[in-house]
């Protein structure tokens, strides 16, 4: 109730927009789920980062994230079922505290391969593959299986360790669309799960833990190290983007209507952001008669697994993509897409269809009427040269004119 309180005193304030609110209620919902409700490393569970109804850091509809909070002092196995992902990973993140700010990665496994541990899971010929996390390596691993390290049992506080695994799918409908039941959507066409691993002599119950003052509490402070560090601390405008040593990735441009020369996220930012993604972003802003001309190229698919554009808010979550609203393009969905990659959008508040004829001829990025946001790019294990959008202002009515 004090972090409420803190969020309520220099989060929130009576002048602030729906955006903040709407952000402090998704990480509580987010929060409650994976460090209250589901929170017991002896028996953890994979639980949904985000859906068109949760939103939280860059979510999008072409991946399904999902998040368990384990322990230094178990062993774990993960099996899960390689089903048309064109990138998983397995990340294993330190936070600064229990259920806060992820502050570094310990270790990450991927597929097809892993940038950047050289860490690479290999499913078997039905699409299986098992992970062993622990913090010794096994004495052997079958072709199928990969080894995630954690720290030391004791090395690291209650809540102070995670795993977030990314299924990213590339297809002409986005993943986390291809339902229309909310509950149905929550973990779409993956199949991953975490036990740990029985010791010999373990005294480990059968049962899990009954609540008690001590364990609920924890949970709670949990939960309150997730809202705070994630809201007065670190969101857009905290008090850690106000520190003199802060720096802004050079893959975000400070400036209105450009994008950034995308950047590999490690070494570059902390937080959740995956070891093998380079990003590209860039705000909006437009006055209502105006729209935004963005060229670029996507690398192919042999030289990047996965790539993909969408709109954010300020705070980094999508926008209304789920209700048909054209904000996200991956390179399945562009149209008129060149055999070099290349591409046009136009970010504007109407639709430049609209007096077309037939199908759409316009790659429309829907702002939804907000003059300002973010243009958000991804790009999954990337080998090319990726270069730096180009952009434009122009009237609305002059994109008829556009060669």
């Amino acid at each position: 109730l004090e972090s409420l309180r803190d969020i309520d005193v220099e989060f929130l304030s009576p002048e602030s927009d729906v955006e903040v609110w709407k952000k402090s209620l998704h990480l509580l919902s987010i929060g409650l789920e994976a460090y209250v409700i589901n929170a017991d490393p002896t028996r953890p569970k994979f639980k949904n980062l985000f859906n068109p109804d949760h939103k939280w850091m860059v979510d999008q509809p072409d991946a399904v994230y999902l998040t368990a909070t384990i322990s230094t002092d178990y062993d774990y196995v993960i099996e899960g079922t390689h089903t048309g992902e064109v990138y998983i990973s397995y990340t294993v993140y330190k936070h600064s505290r229990g259920g806060g700010w992820a502050s570094n990665v310990l270790s990450e496994a991927g597929y097809p391969r892993s940038s950047q541990s050289g860490l690479h899971i290999t499913p078997d010929d039905q699409g299986r593959y098992r992970l062993h996390v622990s913090s010794k390596a096994p004495s052997q691993l079958l072709p199928n299986e990969q080894w995630l390290q954690i720290p030391p049992q004791g090395t690291l506080g209650a809540g102070e360790v995670s795993i977030i695994s990314r299924h990213y799918f590339e297809g002409e409908t986005s993943v986390q669309m291809i339902r229309n039941d909310v509950y149905t959507r929550v973990k779409p066409d993956v199949s991953t799960e975490i036990h740990v691993i029985e010791q010999p002599h373990s005294s480990r119950s059968p049962y899990p833990p009954i609540p008690t003052d001590d364990n609920v509490a924890q949970r709670i402070d949990f939960l309150s190290n997730f809202l705070v560090d994630h809201s007065i601390i670190n969101a857009p405008g905290g008090k850690a983007t106000k520190h003199p040593d802060h720096r802004i990735p050079t893959w975000y441009s400070i400036v209105n209507n450009v994008i950034g020369k995308p950047g590999l996220f490690s070494g570059s930012s902390s937080g959740v952001g995956a070891p093998d993604v380079h990003y590209a972003a860039g705000p909006w802003r437009l006055a209502p008669h105006e729209a935004l001309i963005i060229d670029g190229y996507f690398p192919s698919f042999d030289e990047c697994v996965f790539a993909n554009v969408i709109l954010q808010n300020k705070f980094l979550q999508s926008l209304d993509y789920q209700h048909g609203r054209s904000q996200h393009f991956n390179r399945r969905q562009v149209k008129n897409l060149g055999e070099d990659g290349s591409y046009r959008l136009i970010l504007a508040h109407q639709d430049p269809n609209a007096d077309t004829v037939g199908s759409a001829e316009y790659n429309w990025l829907d702002t939804e009427g907000r003059e300002t946001g973010i243009i958000f790019y991804r790009f999954m294990l990337n080998k090319a040269d990726l270069q730096q959008t180009t952009t434009r202002v122009i009237n609305f009515e002059d994109i008829k004119l556009l060669e």
